[in-house]
């Protein structure tokens, strides 16, 4: 992947944070080429220990309270005492995003639009919810996304449990509002747009 490519999607990302953050300085968004379509075990390694060096070269890090172990355990979610992080991968990339405010709880999902067709959708939706969502694509990010900031570390959000509503276009082109929850408790608000033959999503929860 390019660097001109790289940084549209960098671009792009920083404006769907930018609906729910004014302050750049609280949000850090990095990402990383593979040389594969499918990102390897060192690929992850790789992008879970760039994870590290930018927590620790951000003005607030304190040393204590970060087990760097279990943050380069590919099949954790890393748990960050002052910040919370969203990790995904699609072909050729890998994708972090931190917020540095503890009191959120964040999640972040990027994919190929091609990938995701309207079966493929069905698999962690309704198909109620896929009518009523722009894209089976922008559906599958924002559910992927939606999971992500609503679990806890030790216990998951199911998809089936995870709901999704009232998809309303963004201020800006391309990109749609929703709301998600689990178990008709609490809302809260998503954003999910798309950018050439992308989807990606942000969410977040209130801790």
């Amino acid at each position: 992947m390019d660097s001109e490519t790289q940084r549209k999607i960098y671009l792009k990302i920083q404006e769907l944070l930018a609906f729910f953050h004014r302050r750049e300085t609280n949000c850090h968004i990095h990402l990383m080429s593979f040389l594969n379509k499918k990102a390897s075990l060192s690929d992850k390694r790789a992008l879970r220990e760039r994870l590290i060096y930018q927590i620790r070269s951000h003005k607030n890090y304190k040393s204590a309270g970060y087990n760097w172990k279990e943050l380069l355990k590919l099949k954790t979610k890393p748990l960050l005492p002052l910040a919370s992080i969203s990790i995904s991968y699609c072909r050729y990339l890998g994708v972090f995003v931190i917020v540095f405010d503890k009191k959120v709880s964040i999640g972040f999902d990027i994919e190929h639009k091609s990938r995701v067709t309207s079966q493929i959708a069905q698999r962690i939706s309704s198909h109620k919810a896929l009518n009523q969502s722009p894209h089976p694509a922008l559906l599958w990010v924002a559910k992927e996304a939606s999971v992500k900031s609503l679990s806890a570390p030790n216990q998951p959000v199911l998809f089936k449990n995870c709901i999704l509503s009232n998809w309303r276009p963004a201020l800006s082109s391309q990109n749609y509002f929703f709301d998600f929850f689990v178990n008709s408790s609490r809302k809260y608000k998503g954003i999910a747009g798309f950018l050439d033959g992308l989807a990606i999503a942000y969410t977040e929860k209130l801790c």
